[in-house]
This record gives structure tokens, sequence and C-alpha cells, in this order.
């Protein structure tokens, strides 16, 4: 297995290199901005609750086993704190057009394919491989990429007052990455121990670094996607009852005059 961690690392790195990373972290972009791409995320949060029901057994026969389901039931509710951001940082149905047939044009358009194809081939690793080993891999990609995007905004953004509300994008959700049985590769961490004295056979090693190419491939191209949705998102004027928790009285810290209340 470390053969393959250290693939992951490798390609971790690279991903910190990418023009979508580098823009989280530029200093001299406001932070409020930095949020302006969230809603792009939807399918791939929404699709990632799919790749962990994907990746659980049923019957956990090993400690292995165990391991990916402890892990999985760990990640399961975070999609409700990404829902939670959206409000506060101002972002509704109108956001995607204001109408289903907006939604729905938007959410599956061509500007979110490299999503729904990396949330699509996620799962049918997830299915096809049912060993412990190969399943805990496609975690260790998933949560090692995780780890580049929530440090990279944590970076940039954690001065702003408005950071600490959030759950999903905030030092919340991170400090429960960090928190993670099976490791962390948030704040330049790894994964345990015991991952990475799995042994694999020399095809399993060969099928694990095919996964890895692959999912970093796709992640590569949903972070281009993201960067692309930059600023193209329409936020509320009305930041509405879930957004006051990020507003101090009439104005939204941190933002700039055009975020304030009318």
């Amino acid at each position: 297995m470390r053969e393959v961690l250290d693939a992951i690392f490798a390609h971790k790195e690279a991903l910190d290199q990418t023009e979508f990373v580098r823009w989280l972290k530029n200093p001299d972009i406001p932070p409020e901005e930095k949020f302006s791409f969230v809603p792009a995320m939807a399918f791939f949060v929404m699709g990632f609750t799919d790749i962990l029901n994907a990746l659980r057994t049923d019957e956990p026969k090993s400690t292995l086993d165990v391991m990916v389901n402890d892990h999985c039931e760990e990640d399961s509710g975070h999609w409700r704190w990404y829902a939670q951001d959206i409000e506060k940082l101002r972002f509704n149905l109108a956001t995607w057009g204001g109408d289903a047939l907006s939604f729905f044009s938007r959410l599956w358009g061509d500007d979110t394919r490299q999503a729904r194809d990396l949330v699509y081939t996620a799962v049918q690793y997830a299915k096809q491989e049912r060993s412990p080993e190969m399943r805990l891999v496609i975690i260790e990609v998933m949560e090692a990429t995780f780890g580049v995007f929530i440090d990279a905004l944590h970076v940039s953004s954690r001065n702003w007052p408005g950071y600490s509300q959030l759950q999903f994008f905030g030092p919340n959700h991170r400090e429960a990455e960090q928190d993670h049985v099976t490791g962390s590769w948030v704040a330049g961490g790894t994964t345990s121990e015991e991952v990475s004295n799995i042994v694999l056979s020399p095809a399993a090693r060969g099928r694990a670094l095919y996964i890895v190419d692959t999912l970093f491939g796709q992640f590569e191209g949903m972070f281009e996607e993201w960067f692309h949705a930059r600023n193209s998102y329409t936020r509320s004027t009305d930041p509405g009852p879930g957004a006051t928790a990020v507003a101090t009285g009439g104005r939204w810290e941190g933002a700039s005059p055009c975020f304030e209340r009318r």
C-alpha cells in the first residue's frame, strides 16, 4: 500500500498547484469572493453520499471493513453542512435561474459534466472493488483531495469573520476531517499506520494505481470547472433567515458594500 500512498501524495502535490487551488490561496482575492463558486459543487456534494453508500458493506467481515464503514458514517451527514452554508453565503433557487427547469438544466449542464463523471466513476469503482483494501484506496484519494481543498480555503479565509460561522467550508469540517479513523490528509497529515501497512498483491497494486490516476485526473477536471464557475452564480440581496449567522447588524462581515442587506 505504501507505493499507492506515495502515488496519492504525488497527485495531491500536483493538485495543490492547479489554477483553482492557487486562486483559493491568493491573499489578494477578497475572502467572500473565494466562495463564489460553491453552487457549482452541488452535484458532487450530493453525489458524494452515493459514493459513500457504494463503499459501505452491509456485513463487515474484517477490521478493514469496519474501518471503511466507520469512515463512511463519519462523512455521511456533511452534505447538510453544505446546504446550510449555501444559505449563509446567500445562494438560493434564484442562483440556478429561479425555476425548476433552469435549476436542472444548470445542474446537469455542460459546465458540471466533470463533476458528474467523477461521481459516476467513483460509484462504479466502489461497486466493482469489493475488497476493503481497494475501497480504502478510493477513500484515501477523496480524503487527500479534500485536504488540498479545505487547507487552501483555511489559509486564505481563516481571518475573515464569516469563516468561523460556516460548517462545510469552515473550521468545523476541517477539524472533523482531522479526526477520521483512517487518518487525515488535512494540514499536512497522512493516513493511519494500519492503512499504510496493508500488503497488496502485484495485481491489486496495479489496479489501485490505475484507480488513483483516474480519479485524480477527474478531480483536476472538476477543480477546473469550479475555477471557471467563480462569480458566475447570482447571490441574493436578501440574506434570508438561514444567512443571518454570518451577518452582523445590517452588514455582512468581511463583505464589500454590494453585499450589504437591502
